[in-house]
């Protein structure tokens, strides 16, 4: 009679990130700004206009995501592998959402789009990343 190797294997495989990390940690070091702890750092923009309108920008370690608000109506996409809605996406903006590194072209589209603009230079940065507020703020205003 033969006899059966039952050992059993366990074989782990460690995930990639996500393409919303990815990007994310992409957009960290194109600021040549570098975390203490890679899995919890956040950045959050906000953009307003004169007449009311509001971006939202969210990055961290794990996805970003913005909320566009004009009036009663707003977009909110986030991006974790793919652009997705989140609650409400009244501006249609889900199938259009360009990489992080290009949402520049959104943030000019929306305002070519609704006959606004952002007011970059007093937008409102908050970070729980030491001394990165002024490089992002630098971000806004020459890539929004």
């Amino acid at each position: 009679m033969a006899s059966v190797d039952t050992d059993m294997v366990t074989v782990s495989v460690r995930g990639e990130a996500r393409a919303g990390a990815r990007a994310a940690a992409a957009w960290l070091s194109a600021r040549g700004l570098a975390v203490a702890a890679p899995k919890r750092w956040d950045v959050a923009i906000v953009l307003e206009s004169i007449s009311g309108e509001r971006l939202a920008l969210a990055i961290d370690a794990k996805e970003w995501s913005f909320r566009f608000h004009q009036g009663t109506l707003q977009s909110w996409i986030r991006v974790v592998d793919l652009p997705v809605v989140n609650e409400r996406d009244d501006f249609a903006l889900v199938a259009n959402v360009p990489p992080l590194r290009g949402l520049g072209a959104l943030v000019q589209r929306l305002e070519d789009d609704h006959q606004f603009t952002f007011r970059r230079q007093q937008a409102k940065v908050r970070t729980n990343i030491a001394g990165a507020e002024a490089k992002i703020r630098l971000w806004v205003v020459a890539a929004l």
